[in-house]
This record gives structure tokens, sequence and C-alpha cells, in this order.
């Protein structure tokens, strides 16, 4: 489904062609992601860490998004977007947590991640976010 910032309904949303890989080391939070994302029909990777997460990213170039929990990751916000960044300028990277103060989520924006969204996470929000992510991305290709 696409939707709009207040979650309105407008069409179903066909990702098929789209590769989202999540970086989180709860496998529970990732399942909750990994359904949130079915409607979308993308191809959902997995990485439990930030160094596996750039591995997958360098293996797989098909990969359009990358959520990933900051808490997490050896590096700190900015080293770990400048480490996906080195390779893939265009990736989509999407931070989230379910500790983060404002503080925090300024600061992976300001590091260069796309977006930032708290968990737990609505799923139509959540698909708004990466939906509006790509559409940024793809405007500057």
């Amino acid at each position: 489904m696409v939707l709009t910032r207040k979650y309105e309904l407008l069409k179903p949303v066909n990702w098929r062609h789209r590769t989202i890989l999540i970086v989180d080391d709860v496998i529970p939070n990732f399942k909750i992601l990994e359904k949130a994302l079915l409607p979308t029909q993308a191809k959902i990777e997995h990485a439990k860490i930030g160094f596996e997460g750039i591995r997958k990213c360098l293996e797989n170039q098909k990969i359009d998004v990358v959520l990933i929990e900051i808490n997490l990751s050896e590096l700190s916000e900015l080293e770990l977007v400048n480490q996906y960044r080195v390779f893939r300028p265009d990736l989509v990277i999407i931070g989230h947590s379910a500790f983060v103060t404002t503080v925090t989520r300024q600061k992976c924006l300001e590091a260069g991640m796309d977006d930032f969204f708290n968990k737990p996470i609505d799923s139509k929000e959540l698909i708004v976010i990466i939906g509006m992510a790509l559409k940024k991305r793809d405007k500057k290709l």
C-alpha cells in the first residue's frame, strides 16, 4: 500500500523489485519488521551487526534500503553511515531504535541517515517512511 504522511490508503505498494536489509541483533525485532514489510513484496535480508550489514551490501548491489538498529553498532552513527556511503552513496539508510532520545535521532540524521524511526512502529508508518526515502533517492538519480 502507498500511504500519505497521514497514512491514508492510496494504492497497493509493489516493491517486488526492491531488497531491504534489516540490521538488528534481536530476532523478534527482525521478525516484526519483516512481517510489517510483507505486504510490500520486497525481498528481505537480515544481518545481526553493522559490519555484517556492510558486507552484505558489498556482496549484493541490489539492496536498496538498510534499516539499521543504531544501538547495536560497533561504530558511531557517523562512522557507520560513512562506511555504507563509501561504496553505496545511493543507498537508503534508515536508523531505528526502541531507546532513543531526540539528540540521538538528530545525530543520526546529521550523520547522513535518510530517516529514523522509533520502535515499536506501525507497519503503515514504516512503509511510508521507506517509500518517501526511496522516492527522494530516485529523484536524485
